[in-house]
């Protein structure tokens, strides 16, 4: 019976937060004010313009990887792949298996909740958000490169860089091409993230 209704709960979830999501982008929106910069230019303040692309980007990753994380990692668990990978008579074990798999996990719950935490520095507008925004999406880019080498190096005969790598490494450096300039040059970054 809970099984007909889970679908039902995950979207009111997801409904719910979507609808928090966007009375906060609205009312963060409202309190657009005017500043000025050092040279005593007026520069509009707060999250809009491009920054609401921003927003509305980094409210929907943790929803995603809420629910894409299980999707990813309890099939490896159900379906004997992690004992296949870890167990010393397989003949696709390798002594790093476990690190790398428990680490891969680790490393995407740390990311889930740094961009929770973004987030929260985004609407109160702290001082420390583009500075970690940034961290963030060169560390992505990072971590898709270093994800590759350590795959390649446990299992030598796979291609280096698989159709998802590539389309994962595009994506993450597209998206940090884009953005780090705008967090480092925008003069709407600088007034409204004072706090």
């Amino acid at each position: 019976m809970l099984s007909l209704f889970m679908p039902l709960l995950i979207s009111l979830l997801f409904l719910a937060v979507l609808g928090v999501v966007a009375w906060t982008t609205v009312k963060v929106i409202r309190n657009d004010q005017v500043a000025q910069t050092s040279d005593r230019k007026p520069v509009k303040s707060g999250i809009a313009g491009w920054l609401i692309i921003v927003a509305i980007g980094l409210a929907t990753v943790p929803l995603l990887m809420f629910f894409q994380l299980p999707k990813d990692y309890v099939p490896l668990f159900n379906d004997g792949t992690y004992n296949l990978l870890t167990s010393v008579d397989s003949r696709l074990y390798h002594p790093l298996w476990r690190f790398v798999i428990w680490l891969e996990i680790a490393i995407n719950i740390i990311l889930f909740f740094v961009f929770i935490y973004l987030n929260f520095l985004l609407y109160t507008k702290n001082a420390l958000f583009p500075k970690l925004f940034i961290c963030t999406a060169y560390t992505i880019v990072l971590l898709i490169v270093l994800s590759a080498i350590t795959f390649k190096l446990l299992l030598p005969t796979a291609p280096l860089l698989n159709a998802d790598i590539i389309r994962a490494l595009l994506a993450a450096t597209l998206y940090a091409s884009i953005w780090v300039p705008y967090m480092l040059l925008s003069k709407r970054v600088k007034v409204t993230f004072v706090r």
